[in-house]
């Protein structure tokens, strides 16, 4: 399965929510130093949802069977004895960023998936947003800082033109169809290169720019799109 871009991963978490909402945690294995398979049960079925970094960056449901340590890795043993209910999946802000709340043993827990390629971390939050420990080191991107024991630091914000407000157009000044990829990469967010790609690909087609834009836009707004969840 190919890394997922934010939209691809926004669709998933869409889809998976539903299933995975109230799902209990019937065990946690780490059959990777970069990948965890989290065995829940939802009141209907037994599912699989894997979560890996680095990258290969990827999140979602998976009937494949995986070989695991004898001895469960550190992390995963602190999921283990910690984790009791999968509450909510959800996508925060415009970046590849997961989280995973969990009603746990003693107070509630996020599980926050940076699924951002070569820097990808999971990081297990406790209810006052206190870093607790991470899949791997803490990563360091830009001026944050990560410490266990101290407050998450999200990833930096980048000013770039949101793509969800609605006066968010395509500049007169964008003529032909490279100078349109070229803005999507560079000012709009959330976009990819792929994505950006396929837009370019679009307008050439249709010979008009804006509308392009416009349709994009508007699929994306009522989520006019599915995805396939099993690898």
């Amino acid at each position: 399965m190919l890394t997922p871009d934010y939209f691809i991963l926004e669709l998933l978490v869409d889809e998976l929510a539903p299933q995975l909402a109230g799902a209990r945690i019937a065990k946690v294995h780490q059959p990777a130093v970069d990948c965890l398979i989290f065995k829940l049960w939802n009141g209907r079925q037994n599912l699989k949802l894997l979560i890996q970094v680095g990258r290969g960056a990827r999140l979602h449901l998976t009937e494949q069977n995986f070989a695991n340590p004898f001895q469960p890795p550190r992390f995963c043993q602190l999921l283990r004895a910690r984790l009791k209910k999968l509450e909510s999946i959800s996508m925060p802000g415009h970046e590849r960023v997961v989280e995973l709340s969990f009603k746990g043993t003693d107070q509630q827990y996020r599980l926050v998936c940076e699924l951002i390629g070569e820097r990808s971390n999971l990081y297990l939050l406790d209810e006052a947003g206190l870093l607790v420990d991470g899949l791997l080191k803490p990563q360091d991107i830009g001026n944050r800082h990560l410490q266990r024991g101290k407050p998450y630091q999200t990833l930096p914000r980048q000013s770039l033109l949101d793509l969800s407000r609605p006066e968010v157009t395509v500049p007169e000044e964008i003529k032909d169809q490279d100078g349109f990829e070229d803005w999507l990469c560079r000012c709009v967010a959330p976009m990819s290169k792929g994505q950006a790609r396929q837009l370019k690909v679009a307008a050439e087609l249709s010979g008009d720019i804006p509308s392009t834009f416009m349709k994009f836009k508007h699929d994306w707004s009522i989520k006019n799109s599915c995805v396939s969840l099993l690898e």
